[in-house]
């Protein structure tokens, strides 16, 4: 696996712990043992992740929504 598509699958685990045992991001996330430079930026990507699903939890939804 290319660095690439490891950061391709790795962008969309979600926040936390919810993705470590998916058997989806296995190979991905082997490559994060081995390469330090995609070890901090999937840390970065992680970190901006949940930043913006703090901020988009504090935010009242939109009246009518629903229908």
């Amino acid at each position: 696996m290319t660095e690439e598509e490891a950061r391709l699958l790795l962008q969309s685990c979600r926040p936390g712990d919810l993705d470590r045992d998916d058997p989806h991001f296995a190979a991905a996330r082997r490559e994060l043992e081995n390469n330090p430079a995609l070890a901090r930026w999937f840390e970065e990507e992680q970190a901006f992740d949940r930043a913006i699903a703090a901020r988009l939890e504090g935010m009242p939804a939109p009246f009518g929504l629903k229908t």
